[in-house]
């Protein structure tokens, strides 16, 4: 599946994208941590089915 285009990172179609949108909209958070690497703050969160969510 290509997902990186010249216009777009992600397809705004995509099943798993939808799914992951609705996690964060409508899930649980079960965890949230900081990755250290960079100079930017990265969260990750632990959804549930075993979705990740980097932001």
């Amino acid at each position: 599946m290509k997902t990186v285009t010249n216009l777009r990172v992600y397809d705004p179609h995509s099943r798993e994208l939808k799914h992951l949108l609705n996690h964060l909209q409508n899930g649980e958070i079960i965890e949230a941590s900081e990755m250290s690497q960079g100079t930017q703050i990265k969260v990750i969160l632990d959804l549930p089915d075993g979705f990740e969510a980097l932001f």
